[in-house]
């Protein structure tokens, strides 16, 4: 009989002829309308997801302008609050609420709150204490005059 190399490589070369005549026949078996159908498919699919890819992109995009709005927004809030801070309480507090955000305290918008004495201090009158005085309101029985525009009312004279 024949020798067992010589089958084997008979046997090599016939699955060889077999694989290229099943692609050939499964080509002219398949109708050239299916693989025109097969490749629109494959095409609308393509262009799918390019599609959902540029909507996901426009949409992080967005949301990432969005953000800087959004952020750009809390820090003219913050800026605001600690411009009120300055203006109706003391700057100190103001300043401290700038430090807090993290905000540059520029010198134009210190200098655009007036820096004043509590008013409840100032006296009214010179050599009169002012309300938060520790004499404020204690009279000895000799100051029982009573002041007006400075002058004594017991000295003014009668109109």
């Amino acid at each position: 009989m024949f020798p067992l190399e010589s089958l084997f490589i008979v046997g090599f070369i016939m699955l060889i002829l077999g694989v290229v005549a099943g692609v050939l026949a499964g080509r002219a078996w398949i109708a050239p309308e299916q693989t025109k159908e097969i490749e629109q498919k494959l095409h609308d699919a393509k262009r799918e997801l390019e599609s959902y890819q540029q909507d996901v992109a426009q949409h992080f995009s967005e949301t990432a302008q969005k953000v800087r709005e959004l952020t750009q927004s809390y820090k003219e809030l913050h800026e605001h609050l600690a411009l009120g801070a300055m203006q109706l309480t003391n700057t100190e507090i103001g300043r401290q609420l700038f430090a807090a955000g993290e905000g540059d305290v520029s010198e134009k918008a210190l200098n655009q709150v007036p820096i004043e004495p509590p008013r409840d201090w100032a006296p009214k009158i010179p050599g009169s204490h002012g309300m938060l005085s520790e004499e404020f309101g204690l009279k000895d029985e000799d100051e029982s005059v009573v002041l007006v525009d400075g002058v004594p009312a017991k000295l003014k004279p009668k109109s």
